[in-house]
């Protein structure tokens, strides 16, 4: 059986969400460690894949849990948090293994692709 198409899912086909997920974190902490108490700094990072839900939560509701759960001096502003994620996280983005080798076998055979995802587009 011959296949002239495939149907990628973003979320662990393409790329490999967790690893990327701590690429954020790792950012996110550099740009706001200065505004969160010591001790939130710790446990920031169960806290944000916890409230996360590996991407279904929407984000504003996500940060929104954030700020909320997070014991900050200064917190920021929701917009400024959502602005950050939607600037910075698809440069997070981590291929899973072996991505470029499958994507160029299925280049070399002339197979179509295409990525869907159930995920929202924010």
């Amino acid at each position: 059986m011959f296949y002239d198409t495939v149907l990628f899912d973003l979320d662990d086909t393409l790329h490999d969400r967790n690893r990327s997920i701590c690429n954020f974190i790792d950012l996110f902490i550099a740009k706001y460690s200065n505004l969160m108490e010591c001790n939130s700094i710790s446990s920031f990072k169960d806290i944000f894949i916890e409230i996360d839900c590996h991407g279904y939560k929407p984000r504003e509701e996500m940060f929104t849990e954030l700020l909320d759960r997070i014991a900050w001096k200064t917190k920021p502003e929701i917009n400024e948090l959502l602005d950050f994620w939607n600037s910075e996280f698809p440069h997070c983005a981590e291929p899973v293994p072996d991505l470029y080798e499958v994507l160029d076998f299925l280049l070399e055979k002339n197979i179509k692709m295409a990525i869907v995802t159930n995920g929202a587009s924010t």
